[in-house]
C-alpha cells in the first residue's frame, strides 16, 4: 500500500510519503471522532468491555460532582480520601418540587442537605419566623448529623431543586469506622 503511493510522485517520494501521512492522521482522526459519536448515541452497547468502560467512567465523573459539592461543607473538608469515599457511597439523590416540604416538624431534619441546583428555605429554631433562602452548594442539616439534635425545624423547596442527602444512620455508620470524622 505504501508503495503504490509512493510510485505517484517518481521525481519527490518525500511528497508522497507527506500525503500518505496526512491520509493516515485524517482517517485516524476521522475513526476516533465518528466512534465517539457512534458511542455517546448508544454505540457502547454494542460490546461488553465498551459498557463496563462507560459506566466507569460516568460513576467516576458522578463521584468527582459529589466531591465537588462536598467541599464546600466544612464538616467535610478535613477528612482523609478514604472516608470521604465511605460518605459518598451513603449518599441519595432527591428531587423536590417548589413547595415541597424536605422536612417538617413530624418528618425532622435528620440528615445532611446539599443542594445541587435550585432554592430551599429553611426555618432555624430561633430564628426569623421568615426563615432563610439557601441555593445551590449550600448545605443544611450537618448539625442534626453531629448533636443528634435537628435544628432545622422546617425545610421547603422554593423552587424546583435537587439535593444530595447523607441520612443521620448512615452517617452515624460511617462514623463508627472513620476516626477522622
Amino acid at each position: 500500500m505504501v508503495v503504490p503511493a509512493l510510485e505517484h510522485f517518481p521525481d519527490d517520494p518525500a511528497e508522497g510519503f507527506k500525503w500518505l501521512t496526512l491520509g493516515g492522521v485524517t482517517g485516524c482522526l476521522l475513526f476516533i471522532g465518528l466512534d465517539h459519536l457512534l458511542s455517546n448515541m448508544g454505540g457502547y452497547l454494542r460490546k461488553h468491555s465498551t459498557i463496563s468502560s462507560r459506566l466507569k467512567r460516568e460513576k467516576k465523573h458522578h463521584y468527582r460532582n459529589i466531591l465537588d459539592k462536598l467541599s464546600v461543607i466544612e464538616l467535610m473538608n478535613n477528612l482523609p480520601p478514604d472516608e470521604i469515599r465511605r460518605v459518598v457511597s451513603h449518599i441519595d439523590k432527591r428531587f423536590f418540587q417548589a413547595g415541597e416540604l424536605i422536612c417538617h416538624e413530624e418528618d425532622p431534619c435528620d440528615a445532611l442537605f446539599l443542594i445541587e441546583y435550585g432554592k430551599v428555605r429553611v426555618w432555624r429554631r430561633g430564628e426569623d419566623p421568615s426563615g432563610s433562602v439557601l441555593e445551590a452548594g449550600e448545605a443544611f442539616g450537618e448539625l442534626a448529623l453531629v448533636t443528634g439534635l435537628p435544628a432545622i425545624t422546617r425545610a421547603m423547596a422554593a423552587k424546583d431543586t435537587v439535593v444530595w442527602a447523607i441520612h443521620k444512620d448512615d452517617f452515624k455508620e460511617v462514623v463508627a469506622v472513620s476516626p477522622g470524622l
